[in-house]
């Protein structure tokens, strides 16, 4: 180990911590520009809640589009507290991920004080990680579920009643942030049970244990499933239905999806492994918890979005893995020549994990990301001249309703019940972007039916767009538009027997 004595870490620490803050916030700056339109969903819910309007997305449709539920609350308190909401999410999604950061020092430096250097390093890299600063920075509940995952995860122990209600309440945290949360609630509930009953043959005392890990889950999440369940009427939310089937095709999908992450970071993750081999009693619920919820992300196949986004919550405990790795094999080498190796291979890993940052497709990919600033744009044109009961259809169902304030149809299925419930997932294309039905979309007869994303196109781009191309009463009942919105043309197809709001449209054509 590298000893130093107690002024040395202080120094250390004072040195090393500006550092590490200063390259996080660098690479959120970075990522300045990306704001997922996902987003938009949420605070679309909470600003609806808090206007008395229900949880919903449509006044008067019960349907959940969402899975964070924890997320939706707290931005609701910023409605309340009348923050700018917008602004307010990214910061919160920011604030969870220095928690986190926070938690992997303080946890590393409560179990392995005799190595600041290896610790400092190993928060330097996660700081360093383009996906985990790029989430950050999304304004989603990614990083609140992370944090919560986390500390759950390293509070557990089973051998004693307070950590394990701690952790339960933790997990439980996280199941109100994410429903995957569920996965470790179930886990360590076994592990405690068994691990428990190995450990003292008394049934009583194993299902005691278990009992106290479970019980905030009884006490908190048990009374609002049963309230969900009622104001809902499904066992999981509408996103999971519009997302997930039981094709091989999907599990083919969630496999690419995690062979690219795994190869992506091969670097880390391989040393990793070997750093859980050699601590693998110790940590084996970690082993765990990152082998079931790899699992789950195969099932369901993985994520449309960039930057690995269902794979960020287990990346504290691969940089942890990585830690243990280096501490053992730098403990095992002998010779002084072979040690300075090491810091020129963390050196190495370093550098190309910032690297990829500018040269990895998906990142490429958010950069050139422009649906948020053009369904705000859109959004907000609508709302200024559009009717306020005009019903529009599109895909990108985020900052467009949340700017313009419309009753919406989502043509992707997300926020819609009858499209989520009645539209088989193959899992071939794009997950989450599968499901369309251009003859229930007529049949709702929307004002306004945008193609593409939030700026439209006069083709089609996903399923029900092309299946309302292929209808003839589509082209009898639509007028195609082409409407400049300062830098934007916006593009969209309008009903025709809505004389008004034609008119307005013409109107506003004829005084460009």
């Amino acid at each position: 180990m590298i000893e130093l004595s107690h002024r040395s870490k202080q120094i250390l620490f004072l040195c090393c911590v500006p550092i590490v803050i200063g390259v996080f916030c660098a690479l959120v700056y970075q990522f300045r520009s990306w704001y997922l339109d996902d987003a938009f969903i949420s605070m679309r819910y909470a600003r609806n809640v808090v206007e008395g309007k229900g949880l919903v997305f449509n006044v008067g449709e019960h349907v959940e589009g969402y899975t964070n539920f924890a997320w939706v609350m707290l931005l609701a308190m910023g409605f309340i507290a009348q923050l700018n909401v917008p602004f307010f999410a990214r910061a919160a999604s920011i604030f969870f991920a220095v928690l986190t950061l926070f938690g992997v020092f303080m946890y590393l430096r409560a179990k392995y004080r005799r190595n600041p250097v290896f610790l400092l390093i190993i928060l330097l890299l996660l700081a360093s990680n383009g996906d985990f600063a790029a989430w950050s920075n999304s304004a989603m509940e990614t990083m609140m579920f992370t944090c919560f995952l986390f500390f759950g995860a390293i509070t557990f122990d089973c051998r004693s009643y307070k950590p394990l209600f701690l952790s339960g309440f933790l997990l439980t945290m996280a199941m109100f942030a994410r429903p995957e949360g569920c996965i470790p609630v179930v886990l360590f509930s076994a592990f405690t049970a068994v691990s428990s009953f190995i450990r003292t043959k008394n049934y009583r005392y194993s299902l005691l244990h278990a009992g106290s890990f479970l019980l905030p889950v009884l006490l908190l999440y048990a009374p609002y499933f049963f309230i969900r369940y009622n104001y809902y009427g499904y066992l999981f939310p509408n996103t999971f239905y519009a997302k997930v089937g039981n094709s091989i095709l999907q599990v083919m999908r969630g496999i690419c999806y995690t062979a690219n992450f795994i190869f992506d970071y091969v670097f880390l993750i391989v040393p990793a492994c070997f750093g859980y081999i050699f601590f693998f009693k110790r940590y084996f619920h970690f082993v765990l918890l990152i082998l079931f919820y790899m699992g789950y992300v195969v099932y369901v196949g993985g994520d449309p979005f960039p930057a690995y986004r269902f794979l960020i919550p287990l990346s504290p405990f691969i940089y942890i893995g990585y830690f243990f790795f280096i501490c053992k094999i730098y403990s095992r080498l002998k010779l002084h020549a072979v040690r300075r190796l090491l810091p020129v291979c963390i050196g190495i890993t370093f550098v190309v994990q910032v690297m990829q940052v500018w040269y990895r497709h998906d990142f490429l990919r958010l950069y050139a990301d422009d649906v948020t600033r053009v369904g705000r744009k859109i959004g907000m044109w609508i709302k200024e001249y559009l009717p306020s009961d005009t019903v529009i259809a599109l895909n990108a169902v985020g900052a467009v309703p949340y700017y313009s304030r419309l009753k919406t149809i989502d043509m992707l299925g997300l926020t819609d019940e009858y499209l989520a419930h009645n539209n088989s997932k193959k899992g071939g294309g794009l997950a989450g972007h599968e499901l369309g039905d251009g003859s229930y979309v007529l049949s709702r007869q929307p004002d306004i039916i945008v193609f593409s994303g939030p700026w439209g196109h006069e083709l089609p781009l996903f399923k029900g767009d092309y299946d309302l191309y292929a209808n003839p009463l589509f082209f009898e009942k639509y007028l195609f538009y082409t409407l400049p919105i300062q830098d934007i043309i916006f593009c969209c197809y309008v009903r025709k027997d809505n004389r008004y709001l034609v008119a307005v449209l013409d109107d506003f054509l004829s005084r460009l």
